[in-house]
């Protein structure tokens, strides 16, 4: 039950510069090196034997050819995919293939913009043609000269008194057009402004020409060049789809390819080399190292050298973090990922979230018919989406709404019916439910200290431990003894004394092992606990809306006919909102009391995932 992180050691390799493609090589092809940066140290620097590692020479033409087989992809909607088949070509053949597919692609691209811009050009063409045919006036009197200004628009009604007001000399075109009126009217320069201002008083909405729309003619002419674009367009985005269907599992294998192939050609920027020789650095599961350096020193022969430094509890050494835990258990790893993946040296909390997340949420929801709602939607987002992250999530779900389905057995709870007396109903046995509840907590906190007394145990020894996380088990027997001693359960001699000194003692025991922190935080005890009624709380307050909702439901059939439809509707509107906001606070709610109650007791994460090359 209790896991820790895949036992890692520190794997160098030495060898003669002649074999560092060969090296890499295989290392790619086994995929269990966590590399990391090599570090140069002082004296190498001073004495100039090491230096960081090149790319080879054709890292930059790898990646310029992955950069432009992942634009085609997002360009033709291809997916990205996580495994591919090894490709016959030589990759020289597949950059000059995703070249010309990328300088094809490309250009239909471009003709597809111009014509889309066209189409932006010809709507606005259109505005201005309607106003134009609407008003009965020719294209070539719309120009302003320098005797006249020109002021083309809409108003809220006929503005020729407003003109006349302002002067005789000007000339109006004006049409009904539904609320308000289209006009065209040149006025005398001078007289402008003042025309303008009063317009205004109109509501006046100006209306933009183009540029060159007149090349357009009539509206009849630019209706045509219009549906010949369209068509022009269509067929470009055909061919554009034709590409993607074609070319997608080229593109799919090349980039899976490409990558790997632009790994292993940028992997030296990560090793220390000399004029002959190399030095890298990595990680790599205990379980693993036996046959990954008998494969090297095999192929590789007296060229290199291989050797491993364990990372013990001991060592001062930083290794990454592999978790292994069962297919069925390993879903919870998303949990724990989200808050932080576990330090090598701390214990891997998944197995008890695996137990305690579904026990938490169930008890929650805790309705049979809820968790068979739940199960099936969760089934079939799972069928839906795609990702390694969202079935993990969708995993945990389902295994919740099964936890769900068996606290709704055990409260008797069908849509908020009690069909049967069951054998706990927690909307009346509320007092039985709260100490369930805080009992929950106690256990689950304490599991938390135990955990958190053998990662310091692991980490720094008996003395850290018994300070530190032993301080508040310590605190807590203290407590509970000073219970015992206020009613009258300890009879023995000075028994008053001993515990009211053992409380002291563990409350100076907290301020050496965290200061005056740990004496402020002494009342977040109670508080930890009883936080977990939340359990029963949120639970009580499904149990009370899905009770209302069948009440109301139940009013709506009685009055018959319509009401028949009404109640149907109430209850499958009520029970959804009701099944959501379950669902909403039974994950937050058991997430908060991993995350806050229990894994402040012993985890602090902050690890580096294992990320092996070539894998």
């Amino acid at each position: 039950m209790i896991k820790t992180p895949e036992k890692m050691c520190k794997v160098s390799i030495a060898g003669s510069k002649k074999v560092l493609e060969d090296t890499i090589k295989i290392m790619h092809e086994r995929g269990t090196v966590h590399l990391v940066d090599y570090a140069i140290t002082k004296s190498e620097k001073e004495g100039g034997v090491f230096s960081i590692g090149n790319s080879f020479e054709r890292a930059d033409d790898l990646s310029i050819a992955l950069v432009k087989a992942r634009s085609l992809m997002r360009t033709l909607g291809v997916e990205i995919v996580s495994s591919a088949t090894s490709m016959q070509e030589s990759e020289k053949i597949i950059e000059k293939r995703i070249d010309w597919l990328h300088s094809v692609v490309s250009g239909l691209l471009d003709g597809k913009e111009e014509i889309e811009e066209e189409l932006r050009e010809i709507d606005r063409a259109r505005d201005a043609l309607n106003f134009i045919e609407m008003l009965g006036i020719d294209i070539d009197i719309l120009k302003e000269t320098e005797e006249l200004s020109m002021y083309t628009g809409f108003v809220n009604s006929n503005p020729e008194s407003v003109l006349k007001s302002v002067s005789k000399k000007f000339e109006l075109f004006s049409e009904k057009a539904g609320k308000e009126v289209a006009f065209v009217v040149f006025i005398e320069k001078e007289k402008g402004n003042e025309a303008l201002a009063g317009l205004k008083k109109l509501e006046f909405r100006d209306i933009e020409f183009p540029d060159n729309f007149e090349k357009y003619g009539t509206l009849a002419k630019l209706e045509k060049t219009a549906k010949s674009s369209e068509l022009e367009l269509i067929d470009l985005q055909t061919k554009i789809a034709r590409f993607g269907r074609v070319e997608g599992k080229f593109l799919q294998n090349s980039e899976y390819n490409l990558k790997r192939s632009s790994e292993k050609a940028e992997a030296p920027l990560k090793f220390a080399v000399s004029d002959n020789s190399f030095v890298i650095e990595g990680w790599i599961p205990q379980r693993k190292y036996s046959s990954f350096a008998k494969t090297l020193e095999t192929e590789l022969k007296d060229k290199i050298h291989v050797e491993c430094e364990e990372a013990s509890d001991e060592s001062q050494l930083s290794p990454p973090t592999e978790l292994q835990n069962p297919e069925l258990i390993n879903s919870f790893e998303f949990f724990v990922d989200l808050y932080s993946k576990p330090s090598y040296k701390e214990i891997d909390p998944t197995n008890f979230i695996f137990f305690t997340f579904p026990l938490f949420f169930g008890f929650i929801l805790g309705d049979v018919g809820y968790g068979v709602v739940t199960l099936a939607l969760f089934y079939g987002a799972k069928k839906i989406l795609t990702g390694k992250e969202a079935h993990s999530l969708l995993n945990a779900l389902m295994l919740a709404s099964l936890a769900t389905i068996i606290f709704g057995f055990i409260f008797g709870e069908f849509f908020g019916y009690e069909p049967y007396h069951p054998l706990l109903a927690r909307a009346h046995e509320v007092n039985m439910m709260l100490t369930i509840s805080v009992v929950v907590g106690i256990i689950h906190i304490n599991l938390g200290y135990f955990l958190g007394m053998l990662n310091d145990y692991r980490q720094k020894g008996v003395g850290y431990m018994i300070k530190h996380t032993g301080s508040w088990v310590g605190f807590e027997i203290a407590i509970l003894l000073v219970i015992l001693e206020i009613f009258g359960k300890l009879s023995f001699v000075y028994s008053t004394y001993l515990v009211y000194g053992a409380l002291a003692a563990s409350v100076i025991l907290l301020y050496i092992g965290h200061g005056i922190i740990g004496i402020i935080e002494i009342p977040s005890v109670l508080s930890n606990i009883l936080s977990y009624t939340r359990l029963f709380a949120v639970g009580l307050a499904s149990v009370a809306l899905a009770i209302i909702v069948n009440d109301f439901a139940g009013a709506a059939f009685v009055s018959g006919g319509f009401g028949y439809v009404t109640g149907v509707l109430i209850l499958v509107v009520g029970h959804t909102i009701n099944i959501a906001l379950g669902i909403l606070g039974g994950f937050l709610q058991s997430l908060r009391l991993h995350y806050v109650e229990f894994f402040t007791k012993f985890y602090k994460g902050g690890g580096e995932a294992y990320l092996p090359f070539g894998d």
